[in-house]
C-alpha cells in the first residue's frame, strides 16, 4: 500500500520558465526597436532599481560607518590607557627640571611657564583626538601626537638641567642680542707693574706683517656676499678666521708686555672677533633641513650676513690699528 501511495505522489516537476535576461551585443540597437512605451517602462524600472541600490548601499555605508565609530571609539579609550600615564611621565621630566632651571624665587615664573606647557600639550592632544576620532589618521597616530610632541622637550629639558644651563635666564638672551646687534665689548689694559719678558718688536713688526697678509687674504675669499643657497653650502667651521684670531690674541698677548703707555693704548683699539662654533651647523643633514625650512634658515641667513658685514669692517680695523702699531714701534727701536 505505501509503495502505490508514494507512487501517486510524486514531486511536481517546476515548469519551464523564460529566463528574464538574455544577452543583448547592441543594448543601443535593441532598445531602438522597441516601442516607445516598451521604452519607457524599461527606463523607469532601470531607473527605479538603481535608486533602490543607491539606497541600499547608503544605508549599508551608514551602518558600516557607526559600527567603525564604535570600533575607532573603543580602540582610542584602549590607547588612552597608555598615552595618559606616559604624560604624567614627561610632565616629569618637563617639570622637575623647571625648579633647577628658573633660578627665580617663589611660584610665579614656574607656574606660567607649567601652565603654558599644559595648554600647549592639550591643544595639540585636543587636535590629535579629533583627527583620529574622523578617521583622518590612524587612531594611535592622533592619540600618541602631543606624547611624540612633548617628549623630546622633556628630554632637552632634562638634559639642559644636568648641564646646570641657562636657558629660562632672560639675562643670558638679552646679552646674546647684544653680542649680534647691539655694542660690542672692548678691551682694556694697563701697563704692567712687574714685566718678565719684553716683547721683540724687530720681530713683532714681520708679524704685523704677516697678519695684515692673512686679513687681506680673508677680504678676497669673502668680497662677494652669499647667496641663499650657497650659504648654507659653506663651511662652517671658518678655519681662515680661527687662525687669524688666534695669530692676533698671541701677537696682542706679547705686546701686552710692554711697558710703553702708546702701545698699550693701541691694543685696546684691536677688535674682539668671537667665534660661535655651533656643532649642529657642522652636520650636513641639519643645515639641509635649515634650508629648506625657510623661516628657521631665512632667520639664520640674515643674521649671518650682518655678523659677515661687521667682520669685514673688523678686518679693515685690524690692518688699520697694524699700521699704527708698526709706526709707533719703528719710533721705540730708533
Amino acid at each position: 500500500y505505501l509503495q502505490s501511495v508514494k507512487s501517486t505522489w510524486r514531486t511536481p516537476q517546476p515548469a519551464e520558465q523564460e529566463p528574464d535576461t538574455f544577452k543583448v551585443k547592441n543594448f543601443d540597437a535593441f532598445f531602438d526597436q522597441l516601442q516607445l512605451e516598451r521604452q519607457v517602462s524599461v527606463a523607469s524600472i532601470a531607473l527605479s532599481k538603481a535608486e533602490n541600490l543607491k539606497n541600499e548601499y547608503q544605508f549599508r555605508s551608514l551602518m558600516q560607518e557607526e559600527q567603525m565609530g564604535d570600533i575607532r571609539k573603543h580602540q582610542m579609550e584602549l590607547n588612552r590607557k597608555f598615552t595618559l600615564s606616559f604624560a604624567c611621565l614627561i610632565f616629569l621630566f618637563i617639570g622637575a627640571p623647571l625648579g633647577a632651571i628658573i633660578r627665580k624665587g617663589g611660584l610665579g615664573m614656574p607656574v606660567v611657564i607649567s601652565v603654558f606647557f599644559f595648554l600647549f600639550y592639550y591643544t595639540i592632544d585636543v587636535f590629535g583626538v579629533k583627527m583620529a576620532k574622523q578617521s583622518v589618521w590612524a587612531v594611535w597616530e592622533g592619540m600618541w601626537l602631543s606624547s611624540m610632541v612633548l617628549f623630546p622637550l622633556g628630554v632637552f629639558l632634562t638634559y639642559k638641567s644636568v648641564n646646570d644651563s641657562v636657558i629660562f635666564n632672560p639675562d643670558a638672551y638679552v646679552n646674546a642680542f647684544k653680542k649680534i646687534f647691539g655694542k660690542r665689548e672692548t678691551r682694556s689694559y694697563v701697563v704692567k707693574e712687574v714685566i718678565m719678558q719684553y716683547p721683540d718688536y724687530p720681530r713683532i713688526l714681520g708679524n704685523l706683517s704677516t697678519l695684515d697678509s692673512m686679513c687681506l687674504q680673508y677680504l678676497e675669499l669673502n668680497k662677494k656676499s652669499p647667496g641663499y643657497t650657497d650659504f648654507w653650502k659653506m663651511d662652517f667651521n671658518q678655519p681662515e678666521l680661527k687662525k687669524i684670531v688666534s695669530f692676533m690674541e698671541e701677537l696682542i698677548e706679547e705686546l701686552g708686555n710692554s711697558d710703553k703707555n702708546m702701545i698699550i693704548g693701541k691694543l685696546m683699539d684691536y677688535p674682539i672677533l668671537t667665534i660661535i662654533h655651533s656643532e649642529f651647523l657642522t652636520k650636513k643633514h641639519f643645515r639641509m633641513c635649515c634650508a629648506l625650512f625657510f623661516p628657521l634658515g631665512l632667520i639664520f641667513y640674515i643674521v649671518a650676513i650682518h655678523k659677515r658685514k661687521r667682520r669685514m669692517e673688523d678686518m679693515h680695523t685690524i690692518m688699520r690699528v697694524n699700521e699704527e702699531l708698526s709706526l709707533e714701534i719703528e719710533r721705540e727701536i730708533m
